[in-house]
């Protein structure tokens, strides 16, 4: 007779962010309000993905972001915390 174990292992994460940038409220049109944005490198941070899956996610539409005329891209903070607590992003 073969005996079995199963283990659950619960964790938890607090991840403190403290850089000089600061995220800024603005205008996002795809939640249409206001809302916090992020580098797309702190939104890796936050979701603990890669800052590739970030991009493409940004590319296939299931964030929500702007890009400023000299190229800078700010995700909306609104619709990366929606997409990594459901079915969005792949690590």
């Amino acid at each position: 007779m073969s005996k079995s174990r199963e283990i659950t292992v619960e964790t938890e994460r607090l991840l403190i962010i403290r850089r000089r940038y600061q995220a800024v409220e603005e205008w996002c049109g795809g939640c249409g309000e206001l809302a916090l944005m992020i580098r797309p490198d702190q939104a890796a941070a936050v979701t603990g993905h890669t800052l590739r899956a970030i991009f493409i996610d940004i590319e296939n539409g299931r964030l929500h972001f702007r890009e400023s005329p000299d190229g800078l891209v700010l995700v909306c903070l609104n619709s990366l915390l929606r997409t990594s607590s459901g079915t969005g992003v792949d690590k």
